[in-house]
């Protein structure tokens, strides 16, 4: 916490986890506005947007296919641009990513060491536009879906090994 400059801003970006999911005011309501707060950052922006994955963030920050060979930007109101500025502009980089990659129709099809990669890749890029940004990657919470019988039961080892790897 004391490396932490709070003349700067805390930005966030990920899926739904990190835009705030279940809470009421997401604006106010996300872990990452908490965080912000008790820091006593400058500022927080948060990009987050449900249902992104890793490979979209990779793709809009680098321009560049996913190592998975996967390439989509998604529709998440961002240019690499605007993301890029962000980044400069930060304390500190926050998100929390890779569940969507391993749940529902992406079970057998991705692996939680791929999703991590590209994860890494990621960060190593935010530390090439801003060496000094501390970046904070939250890990998933397991909830009932991945409990037996649970929507996304056939994911929850592979979102332990993922966990697990980060």
């Amino acid at each position: 916490v004391g490396a932490v400059d709070n003349s700067k801003s805390l930005f966030a970006i990920g899926d739904s986890l990190t835009y705030g999911v279940n809470v009421e005011n997401t604006i106010n309501g996300s872990w990452a506005r908490y965080v912000s707060d008790n820091l006593g950052m400058k500022a927080y922006h948060n990009f987050a947007v449900h249902g992104t994955e890793v490979y979209q963030w990779y793709s809009l920050l680098t321009g560049n296919a996913a190592p998975n060979n996967e390439y989509d930007v998604g529709n998440i109101g961002l240019t690499k641009d605007a993301l890029i500025e962000e980044i400069r502009n930060a304390g500190i980089v926050a998100f929390s990513l890779g569940s969507n990659d391993l749940i529902g129709d992406y079970v057998g099809h991705r692996s939680a060491e791929k999703v991590h990669e590209t994860l890494i890749k990621i960060i190593d890029e935010i530390h090439t536009i801003n060496p000094d940004a501390i970046v904070v990657s939250v890990g998933y919470a397991y909830g009932i879906a991945m409990n037996k019988g649970g929507v996304h039961e056939k994911s929850y080892q592979l979102l332990i090994d993922f966990n697990n790897l980060m």
